[in-house]
């Protein structure tokens, strides 16, 4: 909702710095995926950067994006699951759609 937009503070941490936190705190490898994220964590609201490298792609950094500071996964949110992407999504059409065709037809042979 518009009431929750909140301008970024005068010491709001660019990627660039945001990036140099995390490899400091163990990431390493290129940067896969990076995104502004709200964590709410005891208190109030705060916005982090959500970094994952290419070369671990399995652990998320997060960032504190006014202070810099590195976020401890146990005060992060969980990562979400990973989505299919569309090749994915294409393959496992077919399988899908046989495996409903065969649930329908046992409905009506029973």
């Amino acid at each position: 909702p518009m009431s929750t937009i909140r301008a970024l503070p005068d010491s709001f941490i660019d990627l660039p710095a945001a990036v140099d936190s995390a490899r400091r705190f163990g990431m390493f490898g290129a940067l896969k995926d990076a995104r502004l994220a709200t964590i709410t964590n005891r208190g109030a609201p705060r916005v982090a950067w959500r970094l994952r490298s290419a070369s671990a792609a399995a652990r998320v950094y997060f960032v504190d994006a006014t202070t810099g500071t590195n976020i401890p996964p146990a005060q992060a949110p969980p990562t979400p699951a990973p989505t299919l992407t569309q090749t994915q999504m294409q393959t496992q059409k077919p399988k899908l759609k046989a495996k409903l065709v065969d649930k329908v037809k046992g409905l009506f042979h029973h």
